[in-house]
């Protein structure tokens, strides 16, 4: 974008001394020598170089790629959203890997109790105990499961005593131990069912991070229209600045030709009225202005009371991508694209579970005990015991049996309602990528004929300053130019914007955002949070360029 810093210029030229006419054109020729002919914005939009910038010393400068580093530490959407995926992959693990792993449970209990009788001979006697359970439990991938149970710190102590008789004391250890399968044959039987659950949780897993990448892209996306918006009320409150400076100039040289009786007082009215205008338009920029620096504060998460100011240039990269490139990239990237994907394959493993469990509840167990005490002093008793069952269950009718069907017809009716979604999803992104690239391609054409217009607007007042050097033309006839040249450039910032906007549009759309921008979700180790990448400076310079190196 070419500058739009206009050096006030000082012009030079002699007339002869004449009364009439030339002496008007000459007073008007000397107040045009203190007034600024040029746009000079205190502060010039990314892209537009100035010889008068003044920032505050309390400023924070800030660019767009520092604004988005600073979102991925601070934002409260995105660590939240952390968060919650700490949770979910902490139960992730818990439900994967854990599924087919062993549960092992112990339990202990110990006690004292005693006795005592009184009579002709009297008797004491009590016992000490230390019951203890080890279980240990295991799925298996075939829908069926192992028990084994022990007791091996299982014994106890007996003590009696009659008078004048020596004690007698008895002491037990318990060894046993016993093993139990159960294994279903047709309801609930194979692998492709016993392993069903855990194939879920794996994609519960997968849209768990697609949801978490949706988050953190969407807060990218408020961060950069925040950013921009912050850059348009900057530009916007610097062109009301100087507005208003013209017009108080404007009406200091009305009331000085009001003064040499060169213009009618009546015509101060509207110099005073235009001076208003232009206030109340800066107080509403300033509002503005305020407005932006606020919300882009509060998604960075800092104190509303700091002063930033937006730095950088506004450059226009080069967009080549096709419609079919663009939608192979949201197929490989959308966030919701892949999510819908995804659950076509938990509606089918859904389907899969109904239909097995309308089959006839065909369980084989087996168990096997062996049993040992250990008696001191005495012999030990042994023993074992083991059992092969086979147990039919068949709902024939009533309740159960119509549960079993309605579960079947439920599970059917969402995969078909899934294949209809997803299906929609296709065409929508057949549309979706041909408009885009319209889209991309039409404000591109603005922006060159924006620029195009802007720089015939700034030869258009080169040329009219001219003329004002040769007195063929009037200082409010230069004025009204150079508003066309501010509104030219404020055409072609916003048409500029725009493009932008619909490359971010588009990235989003792609699923492609965080990679344009260098961020590595870590979604895998959430403490961490998401950090950026040293080469996210060339996806800002460039997103078209990474989009396009995403789309290959």
């Amino acid at each position: 974008m070419k500058c739009l810093d206009h050096q006030s210029t000082a012009v030079a030229f002699r007339l002869p001394v004449t009364t009439g006419s030339g002496a008007w054109f000459l007073l008007v020729a000397l107040l045009v020598l203190g007034c600024p002919l040029g746009y000079t914005p205190a502060k010039a939009a990314p892209g537009v170089a100035s010889s008068d910038v003044r920032v505050a010393s309390d400023t924070l400068k800030i660019s767009l790629d520092e604004c988005v580093a600073l979102a991925l530490r601070r934002n409260v959407s995105i660590r939240v959203a952390y968060m919650d995926r700490a949770l979910a992959r902490f139960n992730f693990v818990t439900n994967h890997d854990y599924a087919f792993r062993p549960n092992v449970g112990i339990g202990l209990t110990g006690g004292r109790s005693g006795s005592g009788e009184t009579s002709r001979v009297g008797a004491t006697g009590g016992s000490d105990k230390v019951t203890s359970a080890l279980n240990v439990s295991n799925r298996l991938p075939t829908g069926g499961s192992v028990t084994v149970s022990s007791n091996p710190w299982s014994r106890s102590r007996a003590r009696s005593q009659r008078d004048f008789e020596d004690a007698v004391d008895q002491a037990s250890i318990d060894r046993s131990w016993s093993i139990s399968l159960s294994q279903p044959l047709l309801r609930g039987a194979f692998t492709d069912y016993g392993t069903s659950d855990r194939r879920k949780f794996t994609i519960g897993e997968r849209q768990n991070i697609l949801a978490l990448k949706e988050a953190v892209m969407a807060e990218i996306m408020r961060v950069i229209r925040a950013y921009r918006s912050l850059l348009q009320a900057r530009w916007n409150l610097d062109i009301n600045r100087q507005a208003l400076e013209r017009a108080r100039t404007q009406a200091e040289m009305s009331e000085k030709l009001i003064a040499m009786g060169r213009m009618p007082r009546m015509e101060l009215i509207q110099s005073r009225s235009d001076v208003a205008n232009r206030q109340l338009s800066l107080e509403s920029a300033t509002n503005e202005c305020d407005q932006a620096r606020i919300a882009l504060l509060k998604l960075l998460d800092l104190d509303v009371s700091t002063r930033i100011e937006p730095v950088g240039e506004l450059e226009q990269p080069v967009f080549s991508l096709t419609e079919q490139e663009v939608a192979d990239t949201i197929r490989a990237h959308q966030p919701a694209y892949l999510t819908a994907r995804l659950g076509l394959e938990t509606s089918r493993i859904d389907l899969m579970r109904a239909r097995r469990d309308q089959r006839w509840d065909l369980t084989l167990t087996a168990a096997y005990a062996r049993t040992r005490t250990d008696l001191i002093p005495g012999d030990a008793t042994r023993g074992h015991e083991w059992s092969v069952d086979l147990g039919l269950d068949v709902p024939v009718y009533g309740s159960d049996r119509r549960a079993q069907r309605s579960a079947v017809l439920g599970a059917s009716n969402e995969l078909n309602k899934a294949v209809l979604q997803f299906r929609k999803l296709e065409d929508d992104i057949r549309l979706e990528a041909r408009d885009r690239v319209q889209q991309i391609g039409t404000l591109a054409r603005q922006v060159e004929l924006a620029s195009a217009a802007r720089d015939l607007t700034e030869q258009k007042l080169a040329f009219e300053r001219e003329k004002l050097k040769t007195g063929r033309t009037t200082n409010f006839q230069v004025v009204s130019f150079q508003d066309e040249v501010r509104n030219a450039h404020i055409t072609e910032l916003t048409a500029r914007i725009a493009y932008l906007n619909a490359l971010d549009d588009l990235d989003l759309t792609m699923g492609t955002t965080v990679r344009t921008w260098g961020v590595i979700l870590n979604e895998n180790a959430p403490g961490r949070g998401p950090v950026q990448t040293a080469s996210a400076s060339a996806g800002v310079a460039s997103p078209a360029a990474e989009t396009e190196h995403e789309s290959r």
